[in-house]
């Protein structure tokens, strides 16, 4: 969290006027301290040389140090609600709807949780990491019941759009990233030959396929708008932006590979090799298709050669963003594992992914968009 967010989220908190400490935030900022982890580093005797006030600064102190941040404790609700998808859309639709109801409502009830409660229990009270994410965001344990204390309707917003984000790619979906788009081999003129159990013949042609150049892969760039309100028609809204041709080319694909697996079957020989040579012909990929998800729902796509690099992936995202000189970063979810940007080939990601965007510097919501050119 940078220095800025994290002192206006302290003072809002404690009911200091954002004004207020706007002085503060550049003070700190101009000294380097750009994060609320560098916060940590500054010792009472320099806190006492920045002329800030003895009560702010026993407060970010208290938030620093004794605190525990919902962001510390998702990825570990996350890492154990993995294990199975069903416990995992369960309770995050049910921590989803109290902060919900928190945020839309006053009512105390919705700030009252029974441990006890049968529903409950089954879908979020069994985990012990969903009670300490409960804790961090403010509830707070006594007797058989869990009291929200304090709330930050600006952190639960926050906390909202990463539940969302989990949910998302926890639902099933009409688009499949494991349906191949493209293969590199080309059936249209199969030609078999005679000595088609000949281990020479077998040998040339793997060594061959193994050894053919990928075409080059046209970026096809696409900019996509998410409509819909569940998310299976958000798929099939972003999948129109296949081109049917492609489909065409993989059932043509489908078809082929059945003729050739049938007369395969029907030879009373078929050795380690051909195997191998049946494998290749079938499952070399050359094309992956990204999908860049950004905050304010907006889709940016690209088609890919398997051997370019991420390097490659930043550059296409760079050039279609406004703000084109600003450091952003692309994640995977649910533990929003940061994609580097570097010379790691696409490969993993074939034949179809969705990643998400979020700048360097902020953590990035709707608002602060737009994103796309």
């Amino acid at each position: 969290m940078n220095t800025r967010t994290f002192i206006l989220q302290v003072a809002q908190e404690n009911g200091i006027a954002a004004e207020r400490v706007e002085g503060i935030i550049e003070k700190l900022i101009s000294e380097w301290y750009e994060t609320a982890e560098s916060l940590k580093e500054i010792t009472d005797a320099q806190w006492s040389t920045m002329g800030i006030p003895i009560r702010l600064v026993e407060l970010i102190k208290k938030d620093l140090f004794t605190e525990q941040k919902s962001s510390d404790q998702f990825p570990t609700l996350i890492e154990e609600l993995s294990q199975n998808p069903s416990d995992l859309l369960q309770c995050m639709e049910t921590l989803k709807t109290i902060i919900v109801n928190i945020i839309k409502s006053s009512d105390a009830k919705f700030r009252k949780i029974n441990k006890n409660n049968a529903k409950f229990i089954e879908k979020v009270g069994k985990f012990s990491s969903a009670i300490n994410y409960l804790q961090s965001l403010g509830f707070q344990i006594n007797g058989d019941f869990l009291f929200l204390i304090k709330e930050n309707k600006s952190i639960l917003e926050q906390e909202i759009n990463r539940i969302d984000e989990v949910l998302e790619n926890a639902r099933p979906s009409n688009f499949d990233p494991y349906k191949p788009s493209v293969v590199s081999t080309n059936f249209d003129n199969v030609k078999i030959e005679s000595r088609e159990n000949d281990p020479l013949l077998i040998n040339q042609e793997l060594q061959r396929l193994k050894s053919q150049e990928f075409p080059q892969v046209p970026r096809n760039p696409q900019i996509l708008k998410v409509e819909a309100q569940n998310l299976q028609t958000y798929f099939r809204q972003i999948d129109q932006g296949i081109d049917l041709a492609q489909e065409d080319e993989i059932a043509q694909l489908a078809n082929i590979q059945s003729v050739m697996r049938q007369r395969e079957e029907l030879s009373n020989f078929r050795s380690k090799r051909k195997n191998e040579l049946v494998k290749a012909k079938s499952s070399v990929l050359y094309k992956v298709i990204i999908r860049i998800r950004f905050p304010d729902k907006t889709i940016l796509q690209g088609d890919f050669s398997v051997k370019e690099t991420t390097r490659k992936l930043y550059e296409f995202v760079g050039e279609n963003l406004i703000q084109k000189n600003r450091e952003f970063y692309l994640y995977e979810v649910p533990l929003r594992k940061t994609i580097k940007n570097g010379n790691h080939n696409l490969a993993p990601f074939a034949p179809a992914s969705i990643l998400y965007f979020s700048w360097s510097d902020i953590e990035t919501t709707e608002a602060h968009g737009p994103f796309l050119i």
